[in-house]
């Protein structure tokens, strides 16, 4: 989704927050329509296509050619359907802040609904 470059930490390094769709709790995740099942998930992965992540990354540069992501530590992993992270120094003191949209205005991703817009097209055939 979406990228932002920066330097969070102060150090002289950039950075880089990316977000993505991980919902903030358990009963979010267990009523919203996940991107991919767990079945193609183990498939992509055992068969070497790619190990996805749908959760938010903050990767931290170390300066030596190497990043280690810090999001779970930092607490900003969990944004549910992220578009875009902005990391900037919003209030003006002196530490960064992270600013994550989602571009939705109503849950059109909630499995409840997805079932009667469903039901709801079937009908009009």
């Amino acid at each position: 989704m979406g990228t932002d470059l920066s330097d969070f930490d102060n150090d002289g390094l950039i950075d880089i927050y990316a977000v993505d769709m991980m919902s903030p709790n358990n009963a979010r995740h267990k009523t919203v329509r996940t991107a991919n099942s767990n079945g193609f998930y183990l498939s992509a992965v055992q068969n070497g296509v790619f190990e996805p992540v749908t959760r938010n990354v903050l990767q931290r540069n170390n300066g030596n050619g190497t990043f280690s992501d810090i999001a779970c530590q930092a607490g900003v992993y969990r944004t549910d359907w992220s578009w875009s992270g902005i990391v900037a120094d919003f209030d003006n003191d002196m530490l960064k802040d992270i600013y994550v949209s989602n571009g939705y205005r109503r849950d059109i991703h909630n499995i409840d609904y997805s079932e009667f817009a469903k039901k709801f097209k079937i009908q009009q055939i």
